[in-house]
């Protein structure tokens, strides 16, 4: 009995590993057919979608796409008719070729005629199907470019700002001509005191939108955006002169820009002229009567005045124009001192 349990002990055991050695290997993704459409390569896959990977090659005339954990279907055949058939949909393509390895991997390898430069973009894994796009470089990079950039605006609102600086800088190196990618990385500059850092990104900003082509509307307004920053954080930073020499850039661009007139007060306002600030606050108002900031700021110099009824009269509209706010309870704390 002891030598039939041992037998029957033995079979379950090497029963056992016989079961493990069927269920272990992982299953491939079999190649089934090349082909393609009009920009698409289009691979036919059995079982399973292989892994995708784009090789950077040195040589920019050459695309090379590995198909990781792949083998050839017992069907697959890439003879010369294929080959031309592949050809005949991209013209930009001088060649294909398809080879695998030993360690479960295809290469496809395109050669691009000369002048040509294409860089490709998994489209989809559908319907037994792989479809690689095939799309003009600077295309690709701008797609790139554009994803990097929503994930870092993400980021940012998240306040995950060292995040966001490592994607915004990505965008960067791969399109420095996407204007608010770099004004955001100075604005996450500006939050994390890195005044100098800001300042460089956007006097660059001004020097690049002054020098490229386009309309002159869009070109004015682009530098107010970037000089309106750059007052900002020589502001912050304490440099009240290089400050106020930006919004006073702004007022040449753009006379009746009221944000300009409001935050040459504030500059003003902090150099004690209180003359210059309140001419500046009420000129702000004067182009925008919503702007609440500016009459608070407006009522605080009538308090230091003594001007008391016109103090009540700039912070009670105040409290009409942004009656749920931080400023409205500062408002309300004066009026009642008044």
């Amino acid at each position: 009995m002891r030598f039939l349990l041992s037998l029957l002990f033995c079979f379950l055991i090497s029963g056992f590993y016989v079961l493990a050695e069927v269920e272990t290997p992982e299953t491939l993704s079999e190649i089934l057919q090349i082909r393609s459409e009009n920009a698409l390569l289009i691979i036919d896959v059995a079982k399973k979608y292989p892994d995708i990977n784009f090789l950077k090659e040195e040589n920019p005339d050459k695309i090379v796409i590995e198909l990781l954990n792949s083998k050839y279907h017992d069907s697959f055949k890439f003879d010369d008719f294929v080959r031309e058939q592949v050809l005949s949909m991209l013209s930009f393509v001088s060649d294909i070729s398809v080879s695998d390895s030993a360690n479960q991997k295809i290469l496809v390898e395109l050669n691009l005629k000369p002048g040509q430069k294409f860089l490709p973009k998994l489209a989809s894994k559908k319907d037994n199907a792989v479809k690689i796009l095939l799309l003009p470089a600077d295309v690709v990079i701008t797609l790139r470019a554009a994803e990097l950039y929503n994930r870092a605006v993400k980021e940012q609102k998240a306040k995950n700002l060292e995040r966001a600086e490592e994607l915004y800088k990505e965008v960067i190196s791969l399109d420095s001509s996407l204007f608010l990618a770099r004004f955001n990385l100075a604005a996450i500059y500006l939050d994390t005191a890195k005044y100098d850092e800001a300042i460089s990104i956007l006097n660059g900003l001004v020097n690049d939108i002054e020098k490229q082509p386009g309309s002159e509307p869009d070109k004015k307004e682009n530098l107010i955006f970037v000089h309106n920053g750059l007052g900002i954080i020589y502001y912050v930073k304490g440099d009240l002169e290089n400050s106020t020499s930006e919004f006073q850039q702004i007022l040449k661009l753009a006379p009746e820009f009221h944000e300009a007139f409001y935050h040459i007060g504030l500059v003003y306002e902090k150099k004690k002229d209180l003359k210059l600030a309140r001419k500046n606050f009420q000129r702000a108002v004067d182009l925008d009567k919503k702007l609440a900031d500016a009459y608070y700021h407006l009522g605080m110099i009538d308090v230091i005045e003594k001007h008391k009824k016109s103090a009540k009269s700039n912070f009670k509209k105040v409290l009409e124009l942004a009656p749920e706010t931080a400023l409205a309870s500062l408002c309300k704390q004066e009026l009642e001192k008044l």
